[in-house]
């Protein structure tokens, strides 16, 4: 699909659950644990029928978000079927990795390419004050357990929390100088809990990582379907990356959309959603399903608003774990 400012959209996420098993602070609040009762999911059976309607369309990469989807009833199952779609090239999965050795096996067998893990503190009691969890042990080991797998990428993701984890960024760096991993430090939105977080630039954290383990070079290789710039690192089994929305916008080149748990399509992150599809998720409404997908994103949003100092009325004032990331 193309939008009108001639952008090629061939990625979509998509959130398959609003829950989640941990509680981390830049996310959700402790109030929204449980989430409202009202709040819908889209089945499996909807998810399908939207991703053969995006797969006509040009969408050839699916990321399977959530909150956490590895709760989600079924979830190997959906992403197996999803991957069986013609013209879906690649399927990949944010997950917080906290119960992913009990998946682990079946994932990779349903053809699951690649998989993203959060992972924004490696001290014990750093990781429970940010998640609300005492997991760490059990998400390093299923790190582990991922990368004897295969998968065509492991990326670990490390929201930039400023002084609250500033402390654990070359120590989680270091797990790509012995490992073929890709640590990726990304810029905190400010979108619900995300606001309340100070802000700090992934350029200041790689001048900090570079006194450390040496001059960055930057690689020019696609690394995945999202934004984030890779650099190489001396005596670097894996690499370092970083996604930088606020202080290095990427709006130009912006290649997705995004639906919610609740079967709503944003095509872009700062925004409101655009509209409700869930009505038009089957057989009988393909035809104007398609239609719809494809007037939404013709009309994607040309640029972000997160730098400007007064609030628009247009931003979207959800927590991250209602929109899916």
């Amino acid at each position: 699909m193309i939008d009108k400012y001639k952008r090629s959209i061939d990625y979509a996420r998509i959130s398959v659950i609003d829950k989640c098993n941990l509680n981390c602070i830049y996310c959700t609040t402790k109030e929204n644990i449980n989430f409202s009762p009202e709040r819908g999911t889209i089945s499996d059976s909807e998810i399908i029928i939207l991703c053969k309607a995006l797969s006509q369309l040009g969408i050839k990469n699916i990321k399977i978000t959530g909150g956490e989807p590895l709760i989600r009833n079924g979830i190997v199952d959906l992403i197996a079927n999803i991957k069986n779609i013609d013209g879906i090239e690649n399927i990949t999965l944010t997950t917080n990795g906290i119960i992913l050795d009990k998946y682990i096996a079946s994932l990779k067998k349903a053809g699951l390419d690649s998989m993203n893990i959060s992972l924004d503190a490696l001290d014990n009691d750093l990781f429970k004050s940010i998640t609300g969890h005492n997991k760490i042990n059990e998400l390093l080991k299923n790190i582990e357990m991922a990368l004897e797998y295969n998968f065509s990428s492991i990326k670990i993701n490390c929201v930039l929390l400023n002084d609250l984890n500033h402390s654990e960024y070359v120590n989680i760096a270091s797990l790509a100088k012995h490992k073929n991993i890709f640590v990726r430090f990304i810029e905190v939105m400010p979108i619900g809990e995300g606001k309340s977080q100070g802000f700090i630039s992934s350029e200041m954290i790689k001048i900090e990582l570079e006194k450390e383990f040496g001059k960055f070079e930057g690689t020019t290789r696609t690394l995945g379907n999202g934004p984030a710039l890779y650099y190489n690192v001396a005596n670097f089994i894996g690499k370092i990356g970083f996604i930088s929305a606020i202080s290095n916008q990427f709006c130009h080149k912006c290649n997705r959309i995004r639906i919610t748990s609740d079967g709503s399509i944003k095509n872009c992150l700062y925004y409101k959603k655009n509209a409700s599809i869930k009505h038009l998720l089957n057989e009988e409404n393909f035809k104007e399903l398609k239609e719809t997908l494809y007037d939404i994103v013709y009309e994607k949003e040309k640029s972000h608003d997160f730098d400007n100092t007064n609030e628009s009325r247009n931003a979207d004032m959800e927590n991250m774990s209602d929109i899916g990331g």
